[in-house]
């Protein structure tokens, strides 16, 4: 049995099944030849992939294609309030509450910052990284610092060193 039929990827699939935990569920689809990542917790680290952890939630594509690297990065959140909204617990327990009824519903969208860890030396492949974005080179390692707002992807085009 393979790693990824173990995973529930049925042999002939058109996908295999990377990951799949409380941490984060990866999948790699072969027609398009990306990889998909939804990152559920902070500092999630990963094995075997391109992408060795990922500091903050978020929804990653990842293509690569020999020497290049295409990412769509974002974090669905939109960050509509900080912290904890204690109206929706009662006597410590969750309450299902309707969103609509919350006072931050029609608030602004605030910026969420985050960072993956690549494996592997990158550089920009375009001509001016997108606004929010940052790159930083440690060791064998690229660090990719990303902002994102009202859940926009930011879309993201790498050349490896």
């Amino acid at each position: 049995m393979t790693f990824a039929s173990s995973l529930g990827a049925k042999k002939g699939s058109p996908y295999t099944v990377i990951q799949k935990d409380d941490n984060a569920h990866i999948v790699y689809d072969r027609a398009s030849k990306t990889t998909g990542y939804a990152v559920f917790e902070p500092d999630t680290n990963i094995e075997n992939s391109v992408i060795v952890k990922v500091e903050e939630p978020a929804m990653i594509l990842a293509e690569s294609k020999k020497d290049r690297l295409h990412l769509s990065l974002v974090n669905p959140d939109l960050n509509l309030y900080q912290g904890k909204d204690e109206s929706m617990y009662k006597d410590g327990i969750q309450q299902e509450v309707s969103i609509y009824s919350r006072s931050w519903k029609s608030n602004e969208f605030q910026p969420v910052k985050n960072k993956l860890v690549l494996n592997g030396v990158y550089k920009n492949a375009t001509k001016k990284l997108p606004k929010g974005v940052e790159l930083k080179v440690n060791g064998l390692m690229t660090e990719v610092q990303f902002t994102t707002v009202g859940a926009d992807p930011i879309q993201l085009k790498l050349k490896k060193s």
